[in-house]
């Protein structure tokens, strides 16, 4: 069996989306609008049920840092997770699970089938080893080990000994919230400071969402990110530029601030259209999280990936 080439792609964006879209950068370290759910793609899970949106007077900028400090402040967070990807006429489904609870632990699962194939997301910071295993099934019987990486693969990075190896290297950004996202690990609250960071947010939008009142907030590249995304563009492969969104638009409840939904929108013949959607359902803020729920034991067969000093090398380089 071949592997899904489809299912490769939606992995490197599924890491992205939560683990961190874009980078957060300091300015020393270099310099999305949208329409309503789903239905802008043909056969797409239907939307919530919503009212007409009325414009409020309150800052998109300002809101989604309110978002953000919000998500900080929680001891932990747990939600189901439903992503959808969307490819032309059709769409894929994950689902999963997310977790957070300080001090910087964090899980993230995900399940997808596609073309006949099966894939498996996990990651699991406990806040001192990062692990990340990807995985495509079937697995056919009878496979060399240096095979068996086609269809599995784990990594792990020391975060505690890449936090003290820069602690105090001056070329390096060490605010917490960029080595966060440089580190994938910063999950919603270094996502929402990435977010704030790279784009820029207008007009908010009232909107009753399933009987439930949302701030939607959409944002678009800032002009400084845009002029840097045209300069790296012509070294990016033509696979993954179409799969770089133009806008995103977050749906905040407004009773918690706790953002309901993230869309990711591209631009086609003029128009922007979903990429890919994250949505949480069954929230669940500041209970009690058992450390042993961010232990993870990869497979007897496989030898995980150390990519502690390959990140460090590439921190480094920037």
């Amino acid at each position: 069996m071949k592997i899904q080439p489809t299912l490769l792609i939606l992995f490197t964006l599924l890491i992205s989306s939560v683990f961190s879209i874009v980078k957060l950068r300091s300015d020393a370290h270099a310099t999305q609008q949208a329409e309503t759910p789903p239905p802008a793609v043909q056969n797409s899970p239907q939307p919530a049920r919503k009212t007409p949106s009325v414009s409020t007077t309150r800052d998109g900028q300002a809101l989604l840092n309110d978002v953000h400090l919000k998500l900080v402040s929680q001891s932990s967070i747990r939600a189901r997770l439903l992503q959808t990807f969307h490819e032309k006429d059709k769409f894929v489904i994950g689902r999963g699970e997310y977790l957070q609870a300080a001090p910087m632990r964090l899980k993230y699962t995900l399940e997808m089938e596609q073309d006949g194939g099966t894939g498996k997301l996990i990651q699991v910071c406990d806040s001192n080893i990062l692990w990340s295993h990807q995985e495509i099934s079937p697995i056919p019987s009878g496979l060399k080990p240096e095979e068996m990486s086609q269809y599995i693969r784990v990594t792990r990075r020391n975060v505690k000994r890449i936090l003290d190896e820069i602690r105090n290297h001056e070329r390096i950004d060490n605010s917490s919230q960029y080595l966060m996202t440089e580190l994938g690990m910063g999950g919603l609250p270094a996502l929402f400071a990435s977010l704030s960071v790279n784009m820029d947010f207008g007009e908010v939008q009232e909107i009753s969402y399933n009987e439930t009142p949302c701030y939607v907030l959409t944002g678009t590249w800032t002009q400084a990110r845009q002029q840097e995304w045209e300069v790296r563009k012509s070294g990016q492969r033509e696979f993954m530029t179409q799969f770089r969104p133009a806008a995103v638009e977050v749906w905040v409840d407004q009773r918690n601030l706790f953002p309901m939904q993230i869309r990711y929108l591209r631009k086609h013949s003029g128009k922007l259209l979903p990429l890919f959607t994250l949505t949480f359902e069954d929230v669940r803020l500041g209970e009690p999280v058992d450390p042993s729920e961010f232990v993870y034991t990869p497979p007897t067969s496989i030898t995980p990936t150390d990519t502690t000093r390959e990140f460090l090398d590439r921190l480094m380089r920037q």
